[in-house]
């Protein structure tokens, strides 16, 4: 029998037609079939897959229609093979299943059931029609009532499948069919099975009458069975079938407009059907609106905002939002989620107005949404989203580094609480991607750009291409993809990049309020692509799309002012390439209204700004180029807020390097000195002057308001002590909103001030008038590069003489130059001059002294060269440009870093610094000091002149320029250091500050003396030094190597006037405000320049900083001087000896002796501290005179202050 089975198992599948799914789920019953009666596995019919096939074909087995023989045969076996496996007392449902599905295959072909089954149909009494009857001698065994079919046994089909009374038996059938298939459907993921049982559930819902009890079950059967489709596929159809359910439904029930609401904000979400969400906003406007109805208002007034654009929907959606938290009570649950809410609508609100009370209202609400949020709160998630882009966003507007680092944690939290396939997870990759690449930029980390753009593509990936969301997500991996394309120089990831973003342009629809800026981010695109190709047609589709950008963007939105920079750049090098004057006038007119939209940010006015003066200068109006650098200069202290963290306010003013070299050449392309050197004061060293102003301005203030005089002290420092040192990851979030307090405290005090008669200058810029009688005993001389330009201007006193008098046309020899100088060159190279180096460990960045600037040109604007009159005296030096600057300042720190290297190569190195020194005298240094009458070696006294260079000619010792091997007798030396003593000054007022009256002091000292510092080589000659310089000193404090920590220094310091460190030092150029003296304690309490500057000595005389490269810094803070130098400055040393690069270790303890033999006139008196920059200046050309060959033994150390 069983062979006879098989081969007409067989038979019928060769014959088999029928649909795919019953025609997969008969395959599979037929194979299960073969493994119990050929494969000697008669347990198959008892696999748990064995009852879902059964149950999704019964689903097939129409009773009212022509029955389906092929299925009920194959059924019939099985069922009767587990009656023949199954214990006594379990198989009684399977028996009435085999009777039922065999009788319709009996009466086609009675040979085809089993044999005791015919005899019974054969038998069957025509009084006998119940399906469900099985008569006894068909069961093995007694019959009893355990075999009396159960009506809530699941597997007894005719009863289970009713769901009402005899009228409902046809839709209760096409139910559980369709039951069974989702079933089939779940388990295998057929789709046609998931398609059948939608049709069922169609079926079923149109045989169901309104206002029947199980209607609304049948509908959500059927909502169900389309929410599985959708999510499964991301068809949007589904969608719009459960819209059209749900309208329906709503008519019948006005408590199914929610769930329609809800519905139709889902079809918004997956196809951007603008008429969806406004039918959803108008089903949410309704009187006596709940909690949750205005949450859920507010959301959708957002997107249609965000949609549109029209400012009345996100105010509206700001208001919903906070009737919704107004009406929500404390212990509410919902309540972090509709925190949330409001919190994202602020943010959109910030993004449309710039106001930044908005999005400090975001970020409050958003952390008390996160913070009030249990872990496994659903809508956690949304509130760390929305709290990410707000701090970013804060980031953004202030660079506040910690917000950055909550930021990336909060999207991070965000991403990982959001699993794969959730319809939320492309978009909180997203963001996650936008921050990570803001902290890359922002830190320079490479691993943060590459999971940014790892996390663009997973996001891209994740959605469909016709998803109205997927323009952001390529936009946004578009400009990832910049980023990584400007650090590798990958032109193959620029052309991606392009493409995404052409891309991203292309899926957002006319009128979408986000196309305008998919438009300028194509408009940046493109003009990289003409930069890294040439090809011009890049640059002619970027002017056409800043063009689109601007015109679809709303007047009043922050961005704008952007959008209309993008463009204005671009018509700009359209021009350079033309020579089309309407391109330049086109590119002014835009430039001009970005810089002076109220709501752009500082940071958008000043890029437009100076473009603006680019425009200006190139069309030949310097008066107003000269009012455009103008206003960028005034919006500089904007950048930097005092409510930020000093790291983040140096970085940045950081991020606006070159200001002020561009303010000052447009001033004198309009012929106005004096002017200038205003622009240069105001807008460099903003930090550095604030502290300084804050400290000298008290006693006049105490003069004209001594009522205000302690308040404004007290709150002076109170807002030093709310910056203390961090790792950039603030973590107290108090601290943060304490400074932002004492800022608004500090500008409410300052306008008090100056409210006042006599003081309505305070703390304000100075005149030129007040600057020139800053210059003391000698010119100032700022020397400054910009893109076409390079400018001398020099300050003297009114009233002084410019020209020297007591110059004269010696030669270097007669000038203590020993005649055979040349011949001394070999020992400044040998081992023992050079050995012991003082070396900075550069804290890990990888930089160190030796990192070059990048020669960079830009746009030029045609300023003339006129010389100025009255005491600010204008010198051109035409062959100075910022492209010369930086590729001369290369040459110089690539051969300075080789000659401190090691001997390999060292000889030639020097003499490239010979090269560089020699250019820096034929540049700059001849033409200003010929100017001054400074022609010669002094016969008398030897003329002072303060260098203040502007930029990365703060890299450069001018004080060391000349022609050094030329030096013979009865010839003019060609040097710097044969004509005057140099010092420098970062500033104007620094200086001023360095000169000011103080309480002097008796000349006692404090040494600090690190031979051996802690995971550093040691320092021999440290000891040497600090003998020496001791026993030059009457009773000096000596701290030596243990008793160096950083708190004994800072006890130590305002008790001596005359402070000396003879250690190593540790210089970041990432954190500038890092670097730092080494102690002994220094890995654990480092004595940085931050801390350094925190102090306010009185009496405090000279610093001397035998020490490496003290007054080194990041090329874009070199004109905020962040440096050790500087910051001794600020502590109240008048006068500072510092260095540029590391010292020899035995000419370090050479120099420190002779400086202070001259100071203390060999030890007979305490230290006359104003002859500092003359004693260190003879010393270094002792040195000089022996290893002339060498200049990073003799060039390297410099005076600064008075």
């Amino acid at each position: 029998m069983r062979d006879r089975l098989l081969t007409a198992i067989r038979a019928r599948r060769a014959s088999r037609k029928g649909g795919p799914v019953q025609e997969r789920l008969l395959a599979a019953v037929r194979a299960r079939l073969e493994r119990a009666l050929s494969g000697g596995e008669p347990g198959a019919v008892l696999e748990p897959d064995a009852l879902a096939e059964m149950d999704a074909l019964l689903a097939f087995v129409d009773s009212a229609g022509e029955p389906d023989v092929d299925v009920l045969y194959a059924l019939g076996w099985l069922c009767w093979l587990r009656v023949q496996v199954l214990p006594p007392g379990e198989w009684d449902d399977d028996l009435q299943l085999a009777v039922m599905m065999f009788r319709p295959v009996f009466a086609v072909e009675p040979s085809a059931v089993p044999e005791p089954l015919r005899e019974f149909y054969a038998q069957e009494p025509a009084a006998v029609d119940d399906e469900r009857f099985v008569p006894e001698d068909l069961m093995p065994g007694e019959v009893d009532e355990r075999f009396v079919p159960a009506e809530d046994d699941e597997r007894f089909i005719p009863e289970d499948l009713v769901l009402g009374g005899d009228d409902d038996t046809e839709p209760s059938i096409l139910t559980d069919q369709g039951v069974a298939l989702m079933e089939w459907y779940e388990r295998t993921g057929d789709p046609d099975a998931l398609q059948a049982a939608i049709g069922l559930f169609r079926a079923a819902l149109d045989a169901v009458p309104p206002g029947h009890p199980k209607r609304d079950l049948c509908r959500s059967n059927l909502i169900s069975a389309l929410g599985t489709w959708h999510d499964d596929s991301d068809d949007p159809e589904p969608l719009r079938e459960v819209v059209a359910v749900l309208r329906v439904a709503a008519r019948e029930d006005p408590a199914e407009v929610q769930d329609l609401s809800a519905a139709l904000r889902m079809l918004f979400d997956r196809t951007g059907d603008l008429g969806a969400l406004r039918e959803a906003i108008a089903l949410r406007r309704t009187p006596g609106a709940d909690a949750n109805d205005l949450n859920e208002l507010g959301g959708l007034l957002r997107r249609l905002y965000e949609q549109t654009g029209d400012p009345a929907a996100l105010d509206d959606a700001v208001a919903a939002h906070r009737s919704s938290v107004r009406r929500t009570g404390a212990d509410d649950p919902d309540l972090p989620g509709r925190l949330a809410g409001l919190a994202g609508a602020l943010q959109t609100l910030f993004e449309r107005t710039g106001d930044p009370d908005a999005l400090r209202e975001a970020i409050t609400t958003g952390r008390r949404a996160v913070d009030d949020a249990p872990p496994d709160y659903p809508h956690r998630a949304v509130g760390l989203a929305n709290l990410g882009v707000s701090l970013r966003t804060s980031f953004e507007l202030t660079g506040s580094l910690a917000d950055l680092h909550e930021a990336v944690e909060a999207h991070r939290a965000c991403a990982a609480a959001t699993p794969d396939g959730h319809p939320l997870r492309a978009g909180r990759l997203i963001n996650l991607a936008n921050t990570l690449r803001a902290l890359a930029d922002r830190t320079g980390d490479a691993a943060a750009l590459a999971e940014a753009v790892r996390a663009g593509r997973t996001a891209v990936a994740a959605l469909p291409a016709d998803h109205p969301g997927r323009a952001a997500l390529l936009s946004s991996l578009g400009n990832s993809l910049f980023a990584l394309a400007e650090r590798t120089d990958d032109t193959g990831v620029l052309a991606e990049g392009v493409d995404l973003t052409r891309e991203a342009v292309a899926a957002t629809p006319e009128g979408h309020a986000v196309r305008a800026r998919n438009l300028s981010n194509l408009a940046v695109a493109l003009v990289l692509l003409h930069e890294s190709t040439g090809d011009p047609e890049p640059l002619r589709e970027a002017v056409a799309t800043g063009r689109a950008a601007v015109a679809a963007a709303d007047g009043a939105w922050s961005e704008l002012s952007g959008y209309l920079a993008t463009l204005g750049r671009a018509l700009l090098r359209l021009f350079a390439l033309s020579g089309d004057r309407r391109d330049l006038a086109e590119a002014r007119t835009v430039l001009a209204r970005a810089a002076a939209l109220p709501a752009a940010t500082a940071e958008d006015r000043i890029t437009a700004g100076r473009s603006l003066a680019t425009a200006c200068s190139l069309a030949g109006d310097t008066e107003a180029a000269l009012a455009a650098m103008e206003t960028v200069v005034a919006l500089l202290p904007l950048v930097a807020p005092r409510d930020l963290r000093r790291a983040d306010r140096e970085h940045r003013l950081g991020e606006t390097a070159g200001i002020a070299a561009r303010a000052a050449g447009t001033a004198l392309a309009a012929g106005r000195p004096e002017r200038a050197v205003e622009l240069l004061e105001q807008a460099r060293g903003l930090l550095l002057t604030e502290d300084m102003d804050a400290r000298t301005e008290v006693d006049r203030l105490r003069a004209a308001a001594p009522d205000l005089a302690d308040a404004f002290v007290r709150l002076r420092d109170r807002m030093a002590s709310l910056d203390p040192p961090t790792d950039g990851r603030e973590g107290d979030r108090a601290l943060a909103a304490r400074r932002r307090a004492a800022a608004s405290e500090w500008d409410a005090l300052l306008s008090r001030i100056r409210a006042r008669d006599g003081l309505t200058d305070f703390l304000a810029p100075p005149s030129i008038n007040a600057l020139l009688h800053q210059t003391g005993p000698g010119p100032i001389i700022l020397v400054t590069a910009d893109h076409d330009r390079g400018d001398a201007l020099i300050l003297t006193t009114p009233g002084a003489d410019t020209t020297a008098t007591d110059a004269g046309d010696r030669s270097g020899a007669s000038a203590g130059t020993a005649p055979d100088a040349n011949t001394g060159a070999s020992a400044g190279l040998s081992a023992d001059a050079a050995s012991g180096a003082r070396t900075s460990s550069g804290a890990g960045t990888g930089r160190g002294a030796g990192t070059g600037f990048g020669a960079s040109a830009g746009p030029s604007a045609d300023a003339g060269s006129g010389a100025g009159g009255g005491r600010v005296r204008h010198v051109p030096l035409p062959g100075l440009t910022d492209a010369a600057v930086r590729a001369y300042g290369d040459r110089f720190l690539a051969a300075r870093r080789v000659a401190l290297g090691g001997r390999d190569g060292r000889a030639r190195a020097e003499d490239e610094l010979h090269d560089v020194l020699g250019w820096l005298w034929d540049t700059v240094a001849a033409p200003v000091l010929d100017a001054l009458g400074y022609t010669g070696v002094p016969r008398g006294a030897w003329p002072r002149v303060w260098w203040c260079p502007v930029g990365v000619l703060a890299y450069l010792p001018l004080h060391a320029a000349g022609h050094h091997h030329d030096l013979v007798a009865d010839v003019p030396p060609r040097t710097v250091m044969d004509r005057v003593v140099s010092s420098y000054t970062p500033t104007i007022r620094a200086l001023a500050y360095a000169r000011r009256e103080t309480e002097r002091e008796n000349g006692s000292a404090l040494i600090v003396a690190m031979p051996e510092t802690p995971d550093m080589a040691p320092l021999p000659g440290a000891d040497a030094e600090a003998h020496r310089v001791a026993g030059l000193l009457a009773d000096p404090t000596v701290l030596r190597t243990r008793a160096a920590t950083r708190k004994a220094v800072l006890k130590a310091l305002p008790d001596h006037s005359v402070v000396h460190f003879a250690c190593h030092t540790a210089t970041d150029w990432d954190d500038p405000g890092a670097n730092r003296l080494l102690l002994h304690d220094h890995a654990v309490r480092p004595l940085t320049v931050a801390e350094i500057s925190r102090q306010r000595l009185t009496g405090a005389d000279l610093a001397y900083l035998s020490a490496c490269g003290t007054s080194d810094t990041h090329p874009r803070l070199v004109d905020e001087a962040v440096h050790i130098t500087a910051a001794f400055q600020l502590a109240g040393y008048r006068t500072t000896i510092g260095t540029l690069w590391p010292l020899s270790d035995r000419v370090a303890t050479q120099v420190a002796e002779e400086v202070y033999a001259a100071l203390t006139d060999g030890g007979a008196r305490p230290p006359d501290t104003a002859c500092a920059a003359l004693a260190l200046h003879h010393a270094l050309r002792r040195v000089r005179a022996a290893f002339l060959d060498a200049p990073t033994l003799w060039a390297g150390q410099i005076h600064a202050g008075a």
